[in-house]
């Protein structure tokens, strides 16, 4: 009989997924990534949504009851996305409706909801965690978070990918004209700028976050490693 305990984070898209698993990697947390529910003890795995079916709605669409029903403690982490609206309550009722779990109005440093022992009737899982990038209170999306994770004190190169973008950014025609990035993606056009210009180019982000080039350890990235902790204290490494 397998006793393993089932542990799951789960995140919107494969750059996603590949950034956290370094970022929770380099902080002392035990996770991988593959593509089975064969857990490892005392490990989170993170998938994508459903299967490798990427973004927000894919997470709670794409069959979240089954995590609820299997896993042991659960993590999503979504993003605050600019184009919704008053996205922690979209999260907020999905949950209450249609798992009949209590979660608070506010999400400041990472939701934890203990789940009622009446429920575990129905569902196996006792803990769920929401986190919304880049802090559950600004509207933004992992670029952002790991944007804060760079040291940009006398980084020349930082300071000139953003000038790039900015001067782009007042070029609205171009977004038509030769297809460029829309203005809710102006993060993830500067992060991807800035790795791109180093010396050794370096992405994806988990590559970028491995070579310490986002700095794992930085003290902004440490509340969501508290909120991870949390959640799954068990796959702290000793």
């Amino acid at each position: 009989m397998n006793n393993t305990r089932q542990y799951f984070l789960l995140v919107e898209g494969e750059n996603d997924k590949h950034a956290v698993y370094h970022l929770l990697s380099q902080n002392g947390i035990s996770v991988y990534c593959e593509k089975s529910h064969k857990n490892k003890n005392n490990s989170i795995q993170i998938q994508t949504g459903e299967y490798g079916k990427g973004g927000f709605h894919s997470i709670f669409d794409m069959h979240i009851d089954r995590y609820i029903k299997f896993s042991n403690k659960l993590g999503i982490v979504g993003d605050f996305d600019r184009i919704i609206d008053n996205r922690w309550n979209i999260t907020r009722t999905k949950l209450e409706k249609g798992f009949n779990i209590g979660v608070p109005t506010e999400n400041n440093s990472g939701c934890i909801v203990e789940i009622p022992k009446d429920n575990l009737k129905t569902y196996n899982c006792e803990k769920i965690g929401i986190w919304l990038m880049p802090n559950n209170t600004s509207e933004g999306t992992i670029e952002d978070f790991l944007l804060e994770l760079i040291d940009k004190n006398d980084n020349e190169l930082y300071k000139q990918a953003k000038n790039a973008i900015d001067e782009l950014t007042k070029l609205e025609h171009l977004i038509e004209k030769e297809n460029r990035f829309k203005p809710a993606h102006k993060q993830k056009a500067l992060l991807n700028t800035y790795l791109s210009w180093k010396n050794k180019p370096a992405n994806p982000y988990g590559k970028s976050i491995k070579e310490n080039i986002i700095n794992a350890q930085s003290s902004y990235a440490q509340t969501f490693i508290a909120w991870i902790k949390a959640i799954f204290p068990e796959c702290i490494k000793t």
